[in-house]
Formats: C-alpha cells, structure tokens, sequence
C-alpha cells in the first residue's frame, strides 16, 4: 500500500497544549476550593463542546463568576505557557520524511485556525504542511464521523 498523505493532529500529538490547558483549569478550580480530574477533563480532549469546565465549576461552587474575565485569562495564560512546549517528538521528522518520499502532509484540528497556524509558523512547520484543516473548515468537529469537508488540495481534503 502506497501512501498518498498523513495527516497529524494538533493538539497532543504536534504539540503538548493540552496540559498546560488542563493544568490552567486545575489552578482556577482550586483557587475556588474545588479540585478538576482528569476524569473530569477527559471528554474536553480532541473536540470542542466536550466539556464546559466553566459551567461546571459554577455548577460546583454555585458562585456568580465573570465569564468574559475568565475566557481571557485562561485564553492569555494558555498562549503564555504553551510558549515553553517544544514539538513532540518525532513530528518535524516524520513531516520531512514525507516531503522527501514525496508524500502529502497535513496537520488536522478541532482547535481553530488562530490558534493552530502561529504556532505552525513558531516552529517552521508551515512550509513542511501542505493542508491545515481546523474547526474553522468542517461543518462538524471529531468525533462527527461524517464530517463534510470544503474542499481539496493535491489530493487531500480540508
């Protein structure tokens, strides 16, 4: 069988972005004297709407929280420490292998485009991604397993 692209997920497999995320949440929950598992967090990982960690910590602590201060800190605190995640290993490896077998490549996410392509560019891996398909592409993040694409380049959808 002859390959005609590979595809790597984003988050957790190019880069660690969900710890540092999961960890942020762990700090805010127990600065409200409620703990976050990672049974809890769970359903949070490789989609979007899995897990409301912000309704479920006013559901916990029955506390009027400000919303829009929350998302901005966690949103701030999440690009300041995911600064410090080096790429997984194997990633850029196995992205130039491709290229040089002549191999399509892809980076896929339910994360958006915003948050995926400056970090793309951060560890100059853009020029080694033919495709980036993000939330921002599909009618319906993974798990939908019928997601509709938009379109194709060189063969591979996005």
């Amino acid at each position: 069988m002859k390959f005609q692209a590979i595809i790597l997920d984003f988050d957790g497999l190019v880069l660690d972005s969900e710890t540092p995320l999961f960890d942020i949440w762990a700090d805010i929950y127990s600065s409200h004297g409620e703990q976050l598992s990672l049974d809890d967090w769970q359903p949070a990982l490789g989609t979007q709407g899995g897990f409301d960690p912000f309704g479920e910590l006013v559901r916990r602590t029955q506390q009027s929280i400000d919303h829009g201060g929350l998302v901005d800190h966690v949103s701030r605190e999440h690009w300041s420490r995911c600064a410090d995640e080096p790429l997984l290993p194997g990633v850029r490896d196995r992205l130039e292998e491709a290229r040089a077998l002549g191999i399509g490549t892809a980076v896929a996410s339910s994360s958006s485009a915003a948050w995926v392509r400056p970090w793309l560019d951060r560890h100059d891996l853009s020029a080694l991604t033919d495709v980036i398909c993000t939330r921002d592409d599909v009618t319906r993040v993974k798990p939908a397993g019928h997601a509709r694409p938009l379109g194709t380049v060189g063969g591979l959808w996005y």
